[in-house]
């Protein structure tokens, strides 16, 4: 560390936290073999000022510089090799970040609670009573908070209960409920727990079929929707110019008012006129059969 200090270089094994140097192996390319680097001890001191040690010594030393890319990437979020590697099994992309870190408190632990090591997420033993330190295991089956995200790959994603983790039954369509089933974690386990394991064998993986079964039927859905939206847009267009219409109609009835109301009175006037006629009409009449009389 002292010599590539000075020597205007940095040690990779002094400047990187361990969760650093993890996310430096996955890199890709890489920028050295970080991973081989190793600092002169600090009693070595005095053999520093041999030109050609400098020389060897340097070769095994990053350049500030050639850093930058790196920081750049962990900033800026790790390329999908690395997020995959460091993803804890049932959680939703979306709350990864919640179980980031050397520690985890319970999602729904209170103020003052003690956080619980990262080694204590997914160690199928139940610690939380929500069950969010097990969202990948079925050890704390029984709660309703924490569900276990089957990432579905090629169909959509969903949730399932914890208890129906490992339980033998494939409710992913992935398989990944049943991940204690596939053969490395399988032949992990000790002789008499994989006798009695609910499921031997990987579940096998559906998404396909079941992806183009559900977009399918989303297209079907999305077809009809458009199709009504179109019809309603339709109606609602007949309507408006039905409306549009009828308010004409009405302005021109409105407008012939008057001259109705005008053609009434004339009316009115000229049956008054013959009632009086007819009623001079019959006076003389009467009168002339008087006369006669």
């Amino acid at each position: 560390p002292i010599f590539c200090r000075r020597a205007g270089f940095v040690s990779p094994t002094m400047a990187w936290p361990p969760s650093a140097l993890r996310l430096l192996r996955l890199a890709r390319p890489p920028l050295a073999d970080l991973g081989a680097v190793d600092a002169l001890p600090a009693a070595a001191e005095h053999r520093r000022s041999s030109p050609s040690l400098r020389r060897s010594q340097r070769s095994r030393c990053v350049q500030r510089r050639d850093l930058a890319p790196i920081f750049a990437v962990i900033a800026g979020g790790a390329a999908s090799s690395v997020a995959e590697a460091v993803a804890v099994r049932g959680v939703a992309p979306e709350n990864q970040a919640k179980y980031a870190g050397s520690t985890f408190s319970c999602l729904d632990a209170g103020a003052g609670s003690a956080p619980l090591p990262a080694a204590a997420v997914n160690d199928d033993f139940c610690d939380c009573e929500d069950g969010s330190d097990e969202p990948g295991t079925g050890a704390c089956a029984g709660q309703r908070e924490t569900m276990f995200y089957c990432p579905n790959d090629r169909s959509v994603a969903s949730f399932v209960y914890a208890s129906r983790v490992n339980d033998g039954v494939c409710d992913c369509c992935d398989g990944s409920d049943e991940w204690r089933s596939s053969p490395g974690e399988l032949a992990s386990l000790p002789a008499w727990r994989q006798g009695t394991a609910p499921r031997k064998t990987p579940c096998p993986n559906t998404c396909a079929e079941e992806g183009r079964a559900i977009f399918k039927e989303r297209s079907r859905r999305e077809a009809a929707l458009v199709s009504g939206i179109k019809q309603r847009k339709s109606l609602i267009e007949a309507a408006r110019q039905g409306a549009i219409n009828a308010g004409k109609e009405l302005e021109t009835v409105i407008a012939e008012i008057p001259k109705l109301e005008e053609k009434e009175r004339e009316a009115e006037a000229a049956m008054e006129a013959a009632k009086q006629k007819a009623e001079q009409i019959r006076i003389k009449q009467e009168k002339a059969a008087e006369k006669a009389a």
